[in-house]
């Protein structure tokens, strides 16, 4: 029987339910990887893989090279051989992949460590995303000590200067400005540990977690402390600055200034600087650190690995892509060519046919993908699958959620 028929006459209701078999096959398994970019389809799992080229590929690329040689026995000018530009098309398209393929994996193997680093953390955090439904946060320092040190270090610096100049044993307005400023950081470090003790309280405070406990107990302390010795010191500096204007006014007969109140608007006026710091801290810090933390280890290595695909990869890329635009170019040109013989139309006609059987295909794949994501989501709801990607990206590996692997994609590609 001609090889088109025989593929487009290809009885997929049998083959249905052997495609389907095997949703409860994998369903139990704990990781799949998808087919990648360089297969005929992209993103079916292995059972899906193994059904398409046991029962479609043959009589498939069997009808693929029947119109080859279709389009080849038309004669062009000059006695040249025919051809189907589609499928010469898709062939340099293929070829372009693997080229894409071999670069990136050179790539990766130059770079195994840190990718592989970066692939960990890459999955673990999509992990805790889909756990906690959110991004994590994580402040710029640039953002954190941009805001941290003019909202404490310069109000406490103007507040405390003065006060510093008058305490006994501050002999230069040198000492006086070092002590000041050495005041504006300890607050500023009091602030940031104890608004992260806050911000971090139902993280820390888990049932029976006395590890978290005691770790968050001693950075509360630690803010504390320096709080404490901070104040301490503003307030012995405030005493000697208010001491002698007491004095002056016993000795003129007025009214001197309360000592208490004195002092205490100073240290008031601390504890506001303190206030404002640690309300920033409370706010761009993610309330769970395990999430900060990874997210803040990703994004280094994520620069990092990217600063070598720019350097390594992109440039081959870029090398890549130029080929495949000058492929394109040559073949729309040929195209032409070809749509002027009066056979060429019969050889499309055979191809659309061809193309129409594919498309039963990939709606077979396509209800095999929600069956199996349906079993997935009730056995495992967060279950991921891997697939290779080879695009020219920094990690050719991703993952996809159980939502992204039933609405990817189903393709057959020519080959």
């Amino acid at each position: 029987m001609d090889p088109i028929e025989t593929y487009c006459n290809l009885d997929l209701g049998p083959l249905r339910q052997e495609l389907l078999e095997g949703v409860q096959r994998e369903s139990v398994f704990t990781q799949l990887e998808l087919s990648g970019s360089y297969d005929t389809v992209a993103g079916i799992t292995p059972n899906a893989k193994t059904w398409l080229k046991n029962k479609v590929e043959t009589a498939r690329e069997n009808a693929l090279s029947a119109v080859r040689r279709m389009a080849s026995g038309l004669s062009l000018d000059g006695g040249a051989s025919g051809f189907c530009p589609p499928l010469e098309a898709d062939e340099k398209a293929r070829d372009s992949a693997k080229r894409l393929k071999q670069e990136t994996e050179e790539y990766e193997n130059r770079n195994r460590t840190l990718l592989g680093q970066l692939r960990e953390n890459d999955t673990r955090y999509r992990q805790m995303r889909n756990e906690f439904g959110r991004e994590a946060k994580v402040p710029s320092p640039w953002l954190e000590y941009g805001l941290l040190l003019p909202l404490v270090v310069l109000p406490e610096s103007l507040l405390n200067f003065g006060a510093f100049r008058k305490a006994p044993m501050i002999d230069s307005d040198f000492m006086a400005l070092g002590t000041t400023l050495l005041v504006a950081f300890g607050v500023a470090v009091a602030a940031h540990f104890i608004g992260l003790f806050f911000r971090q309280f139902n993280y820390s405070w888990r049932g029976d977690d006395d590890a978290r406990k005691h770790d968050a107990i001693r950075q509360l302390m630690i803010g504390l402390v320096t709080l404490l010795v901070c104040l301490a010191v503003v307030g012995a500096a405030r005493y000697y600055y208010v001491l002698p204007k007491i004095q002056q006014a016993i000795v003129l007969g007025t009214t001197p200034p309360n000592l208490f109140f004195s002092v205490a608007s100073m240290l008031f006026g601390n504890l506001l600087c303190f206030l404002i710091g640690a309300a920033c801290t409370f706010a761009l810090h993610d309330k769970n650190p395990d999430y900060e933390d990874t997210a803040r280890a990703l994004r280094v290595q994520q620069k990092q690995a990217d600063a070598l695909r720019r350097k390594q990869l992109d440039p081959k890329v870029k090398e890549i892509a130029r080929r495949q635009a000058s492929d394109r170019s040559d073949i729309e040109r040929k195209t032409r060519t070809m749509q002027a013989q009066p056979d060429y139309p019969g050889v499309v006609g055979e191809l659309e046919r061809i193309l129409a059987k594919d498309r039963e295909v990939e709606s077979l794949m396509h209800d095999y993908a929600s069956q199996l994501g349906s079993a997935l989501e009730a056995k495992q709801p967060r279950f991921q699958f891997s697939i290779k990607d080879y695009s020219g990206g920094t990690l050719s590996t991703r993952t996809l959620s159980i939502s992204e692997y039933m609405n990817h994609p189903i393709q057959l590609l020519r080959k």
